[in-house]
């Protein structure tokens, strides 16, 4: 009998082992699944974040191209580069001036190149009081952005009133 109740104490402790042992690798377990639920979790989040880059990039992307083929299309129909437009559009941008507004306006001086040709037109005569010589004029039939830029500086040095207005309207025709 007491070799019997040794064994069931040995046999006792070594349950109480593998229990306890059990109990280890369960808590190993449990902690193993809760990493792979947080790491999960991170991925989903990356997921998500990666999805709003590539929208905010293809919004970004898609307005640029669109800008690009505006100004492309632009530049055509008013004989300017598309470099100058990008930056006159800028500033018409910040001037709350529409692409398209500025590309009616810079049709219209370009016709007042045209017209200024004529003495005694009336664009001649607006050219003459803003101080633009007849030769800056006649360059400006090549290259109109250093002779608009001409006319932008003379139309802020000169005083506000009807003379400017009428000036403008001579210029820019309805854009003014």
């Amino acid at each position: 009998l007491s070799q019997v109740e040794s064994r069931l104490t040995s046999f006792e402790k070594q349950a109480k082992k593998t229990d306890e042992s059990v109990s280890k690798i369960g808590a190993g377990f449990s902690k193993i699944q809760a990493n792979i639920v947080t790491f999960n979790q991170a991925i989903a989040a990356s997921i998500a974040v990666v999805a709003g880059i590539q929208t905010v990039f293809n919004r970004t992307i898609g307005s640029a191209l669109e800008t690009g083929d505006s100004l492309n299309k632009l530049s055509q129909k008013v004989g300017v580069s598309v470099e100058a437009l990008s930056g006159l559009s800028l500033a018409a941008e910040l001037s709350d001036v529409s692409l398209e507004q500025l590309g009616l306006g810079l049709k219209s001086f370009n016709l007042s190149i045209v017209e200024a040709q004529k003495p005694t037109s009336k664009a001649e005569q607006a050219f003459a009081d803003l101080g633009i010589s007849a030769k800056d004029v006649a360059a400006g039939m090549k290259d109109q952005i250093p002779l608009l830029l001409k006319v932008a500086d003379a139309f802020a040095k000169a005083e506000d009133g009807a003379g400017k207005t009428s000036d403008a309207q001579a210029l820019f025709k309805k854009a003014a």
